[in-house]
């Protein structure tokens, strides 16, 4: 068993690079083709230089044994201009399921993508930052804290207010200490 570029149940249409593509190993398993007569056959494709190197990439994998094989990633046209050389009534079926798969793949990558609402959400709450506060009588409250806002509970407010480098300065002190005075009078009330 090889290790292939999409592991041990591929699709047959994949998204690969932004754009909708198959593989030579997938077209030769399910057209029930030796890989290397697929690889035989893309290369001697009479398309242009141009056709070839949009709709056919060069890569490789890794076989059971730990070599580099190379494959073929193709797009739509190259899997079409390929699978137009295949014959037979399995051929044909086969053809149906990739151009399907092909559609299908295509459709999704340009279909337009609706904002989900939950990220939007988060990322306008993950901007912001909130104080909630629960209070002895059970009631919540939350507040956003502006930006530059320090937040700091009764034991770290101390450190934070006699810290030389701390955000607060010397001319902040009586505002502060008035602040915490009205807030606690109210408390005790």
């Amino acid at each position: 068993m090889s290790t292939t570029p999409w592991g041990a149940a591929p699709e047959l249409v994949s998204i690969i690079g932004g754009q909708a593509k198959t593989t030579s190993l997938l077209v030769a398993e399910k057209f029930g083709k030796r890989h290397d007569t697929v690889l035989r056959a893309i290369r001697r494709l009479d398309c242009s230089p141009e056709f070839t190197e949009r709709n056919f990439a060069v890569s490789a994998y890794s076989d059971s044994t730990g070599r580099q094989l190379p494959y073929f990633e193709m797009t739509r046209d190259g899997f079409t201009f390929l699978a137009m050389s295949f014959t037979g009534k399995i051929a044909a079926q086969w053809k149906e399921h990739y151009l399907h798969a092909f559609n299908a793949m295509e459709a999704t990558l340009q279909a337009p993508q609706k904002p989900d609402i939950l990220e939007q959400a988060r990322a306008v709450l993950f901007s912001l930052r909130f104080l909630v506060c629960f209070e002895r009588d059970g009631t919540l409250s939350v507040q956003e804290v502006p930006k530059g806002a320090v937040v700091a509970d009764g034991g770290e407010l101390p450190c934070l207010l006699t810290d030389p480098g701390g955000p607060f300065t010397k001319a902040m002190m009586p505002s502060i200490i008035n602040a915490a005075t009205q807030r606690l009078k109210g408390v005790r009330s």
